[in-house]
């Protein structure tokens, strides 16, 4: 069997598919393309038009020519998630009971939002039933559906960025572990444990923000800034350490956001986050990973969606350095049904 994913961020359009054969994933395809902008952020039809076709072009690129269905990624900073705790009770109570709890966190209405759950854990010790409950606007999900239909390809469902990051990055073995997608415009983290989420969190400091603020800093444009950070990040070995002074007070307020976090989930399980993977297009800058390492005491590893799949190196070596970069979108093609 196999399946896409579809990932279609603020800054690049990513696509892979992956072959399940038993136990095995095997990477199919695999490419990305720059987001016509303003692309999602934009209600205007010919802007989304563009982004449809790029997201066909980029199907014929890659070679992805029949059964256009996919599992397609919705922007974290857009929706609402959070895991709920509640009494154990059956299904059919559980959703009725849905609405009331959403209505303690969902900063939208919940009249034009579309609710989707996940039971992480039923306690019958403790008599305690633990749910990751999703909100998403309607309007959002709408938007994704008329690209799709543009595109002409098929949604087979619609996720969270983070579910789909859990599964691209997490295997059985590991300890609790924070997966985290620093992207364009979001920081998005999850902790996961025995493979399940049991926390999330978006925080709205990301690649953008550090572009826009070395842009401010050294008094140079958007694009040579976007150099710079990419050619330099945190090193101070260059330009007198001017970039890293930039935008260190940024990493560092992403690194108080991840520790409280962090420090939630040891309290609330009596257990430690012993490791944090970093992916996303953000995660590759130079010593971003030591500097979050130091914040946060903890081993930061680059996340490598590719190193728990079957691959043909001599036709993927290619995306080996930018793996970070595709962890939503592997993640989404794991996705069974």
């Amino acid at each position: 069997m196999s399946v896409v994913g579809l990932d279609i961020g603020s800054s690049s359009i990513k696509v892979a598919k992956i072959v399940k054969d038993s136990n095995r994933f095997r990477l199919a395809a695999l490419g990305k393309v720059s987001t016509p902008r303003p692309g999602l952020l934009s209600e205007s039809p010919q802007d989304h038009e563009a982004v449809a076709e790029a997201v066909k072009k980029l199907f014929d690129d890659v070679g992805i020519r029949d059964k256009r269905q996919v599992v397609v990624a919705l922007p974290e900073g857009k929706i609402a998630s959070r895991v709920i705790k509640l009494p154990l009770m059956s299904d059919k109570e559980l959703a009725s009971s849905l609405q009331y709890e959403a209505d303690a966190f969902v900063p939208f209405s919940l009249d034009d939002a579309i609710l989707r759950h996940q039971v992480i854990e039923r306690n019958e010790k403790d008599g305690i039933l633990e749910v990751l409950l999703i909100a998403s606007p309607k309007i959002l999900v709408n938007k994704y559906l008329r690209i799709l239909e543009l595109a002409k390809v098929t949604p087979l469902a619609l996720e969270t960025e983070l579910m789909a990051l859990n599964r691209a990055l997490i295997d059985p073995n590991q300890p609790n572990t924070m997966v985290v997608d620093f992207g364009f415009k979001n920081c998005n983290f999850a902790i996961s444990r025995k493979e399940q989420i049991y926390l999330t969190r978006s925080f709205p400091v990301a690649g953008e923000a550090l572009t826009r603020a070395l842009s401010d800093e050294l008094g140079i444009d958007i694009s040579q800034a976007e150099e710079y950070k990419k050619a330099y990040g945190l090193s101070d070995q260059v330009l007198e350490g001017k970039v890293r002074q930039s935008i260190i007070s940024l990493i560092k307020s992403v690194s108080v956001e991840m520790k409280k976090a962090i420090q939630y989930f040891e309290q609330e399980k009596k257990e430690t986050v012993d490791l944090i993977v970093l992916g996303g297009g953000s995660a590759g800058l130079p010593n971003v990973i030591q500097d979050i390492a130091a914040n946060l005491r903890t081993e930061v590893q680059l996340a490598n969606p590719l190193s728990l799949l079957e691959y043909d190196q001599s036709v993927f070596a290619q995306f080996e350095d930018e793996a970070p970069v595709f962890s939503v979108a592997i993640g989404l093609a794991k996705r069974q049904f």
